[in-house]
């Protein structure tokens, strides 16, 4: 009993060493807290059944991860970044969601905790990856590993689709979120690559992404169309659109690879017999399943329970109408003789219902405050990019209608916040070198960041 209680404290102190050891790398290197968020996405998108910590409440490999970066972010605020340099309306955004928080968690216990988690995630992720500044090799490591993550859910989906093909559903971990069959990957998974075809987009107008990686465009556009994940058909289709009108000058080339990735597809469905043409008429269905006005997935379920959701809040008195309820208090709704208790389907009602009126103003004007930064950008050598990450916001906005974003999108809104940060100090001595330098290193360096 003493040696197993001697191991058990030498793991438990190697955990605890280990996990001071990333902390303090994610403090000072950007690639090391995009590098995590990269493991623990393939993580969670490689397994349904996610291990867990038993520890009077359920501790997963996220949570670790998002409290080693929230105490990374406190640390850069403490000592690089300032938190006033954050917007206003970001942090009283982030005071009204604890607020509730804090109130649900005494109201509700671990109910609260629960629908909470998602929201921790968001708010930490984007307040860290805030925290760098907007530099050429940040923006490289943020397309790197966002690519490489992508990469990584593509060969995922392609494995599942190749154990379904051989007859081997019981090792493909298939998520079957609404029943579809052959869908392998959830909607925040296929948005990522809706993420990375824009990225690889904007490598071929030039640039942004290393040519090594454009061999990608067509595996990452093969797996979306096979998603059978609707709202994301709808945002690539949104993105693309976009990319035409910003770039209308010089998109040639992309319309040109667009038409071979469509033209291949065609081939492969004429060259594939039935197992292609099965696969042609699961995507078809799902996608008149999706547009059906009676008994349809979005239509005929979902704007019902969003029209009682509403009801619901407009007859929750004005407090909560303002600030929202407290997280635990759940979305019970009665659709058609039916009750119904899980989340809204659209983050926008999510937010209305757990932080008010005044809540969901500022989630929107965070966003627009980025995008007219971001818009305006004239400077030459970023406009790509500025552009790029503009396509990818307005993304997640049309998203938002159907899903809340996840931890991974939260990348993106959390560095264009640093961008806007960096053009407002652009005017005076602003301090982006990684904690715990010492000055004459820091003066060095006065914009360097890894």
């Amino acid at each position: 009993m003493l040696v197993v209680s001697g191991i058990v404290v030498a793991i438990a102190m190697g955990l605890g060493v280990l996990f001071c050891v990333l902390m303090w790398a994610a403090t000072v290197h950007l690639s090391v807290g995009l590098a995590l968020v990269t493991m623990v996405c393939l993580l969670d998108a490689s397994t349904l059944l996610q291990g867990a910590l038993r520890l009077g409440i359920t501790v997963y490999p996220a949570d670790l991860l998002f409290v080693l970066l929230a105490a990374s972010a406190i640390i850069r605020y403490l000592t690089v970044r300032r938190i006033r340099d954050l917007p206003k309306i970001w942090l009283v955004f982030i005071a009204l969601l604890l607020a509730n928080a804090i109130y649900g968690l005494v109201k509700f216990k671990t109910a609260a905790g629960v629908e909470f988690r998602p929201y921790f995630y968001f708010l930490v992720a984007v307040s860290y990856f805030a925290s760098f500044a907007d530099t050429a090799r940040g923006r490289s490591a943020v397309v790197n590993n966002w690519l490489l993550l992508s990469l990584g859910i593509a060969v995922l989906a392609i494995y599942r689709w190749s154990m379904m093909g051989l007859g081997l559903e019981e090792y493909a971990y298939l998520d079957t979120t609404g029943g579809v069959s052959g869908r392998v990957i959830n909607s925040s998974e296929a948005l990522i690559l809706t993420g990375a075809l824009v990225m690889l987009a904007y490598g071929l107008l030039g640039g942004i992404v290393s040519k090594a990686w454009l061999w990608l465009l067509p595996l990452v556009f093969i797996v979306i169309v096979g998603s059978q994940q609707r709202t994301v058909w709808v945002c690539t289709l949104f993105a693309i659109g976009l990319i035409f009108l910003l770039e209308r000058g010089r998109s040639g080339r992309f319309a040109a690879v667009l038409f071979v990735l469509v033209s291949l597809l065609a081939v492969a469905g004429l060259l594939g017999g039935g197992h292609l043409e099965q696969a042609t008429q699961t995507v078809a269905g799902a996608a008149a399943g999706g547009l059906n006005t009676t008994g349809g997935t979005f239509v005929g379920g979902r704007v019902e329970s969003w029209k009682e959701l509403l009801r619901d809040y407009s007859h929750s008195g004005p407090i909560s109408m303002l600030v929202g309820k407290p997280f635990g208090s759940g979305f019970a709704r009665v659709v058609q003789g039916q009750e119904l208790t899980y989340a809204p389907h659209n983050h926008y009602i999510e937010i209305l219902l757990r932080a008010g009126a005044i809540g969901l103003c500022l989630y929107v004007a965070i966003y627009g405050l980025v995008m007219t930064t971001l818009i305006r950008e004239r400077e030459s050598k970023q406009l790509g990019y500025t552009r790029m990450l503009w396509v990818l916001l307005a993304v997640q906005l049309i998203f938002s209608i159907t899903y809340t974003p996840n931890y991974v999108q939260a990348i993106l809104l959390g560095m264009a916040l640093g961008t806007l940060m960096s053009r407002n100090q652009a005017g005076g001595q602003v301090s982006t070198n990684p904690p715990f330098r010492s000055a004459n290193a820091a003066h060095r360096r006065a914009h360097g960041v890894s």
